[in-house]
């Protein structure tokens, strides 16, 4: 017992025990098949769809100096996990260190 608890220790701690995950989700609707098409991204004050259904709001984040397509591609996959077709009222942030994008994943009929 002591061998097995040590290595799922050892496991968790390798992968990052506290480090923060690279998406996030917190889903309020539906979770379809995964849609391999094109995400549209609809920045925050756009104009956007009428009619969808909301899936769930979504974050990505990423460290260092990168571009801000870097994280809203991140975005865009986590959507296409859940099945949304379109993300609305994303919004990029950056830091010295961190660029995080968040919004609300959507399907659009």
């Amino acid at each position: 017992m002591g061998w097995r608890w040590f290595s799922l220790w050892s496991i968790w701690f390798l992968l990052g025990c506290g480090s923060r995950p690279l998406t996030e989700r917190v889903v309020i609707g539906p979770i379809l098949e995964m849609h391999f098409g094109e995400v549209a991204v609809y920045e925050m004050g756009t104009a956007m769809p009428i009619s969808f259904t909301e899936i769930g709001f979504i974050r990505a984040r990423a460290e260092g100096d990168v571009a801000n397509e870097v994280v809203l591609e991140q975005l865009r996959n986590e959507a296409a996990s859940l099945g949304a077709n379109t993300i609305v009222h994303v919004h990029v942030g950056r830091s010295t260190d961190v660029v995080v994008a968040s919004g609300v994943a959507v399907h659009v009929p």
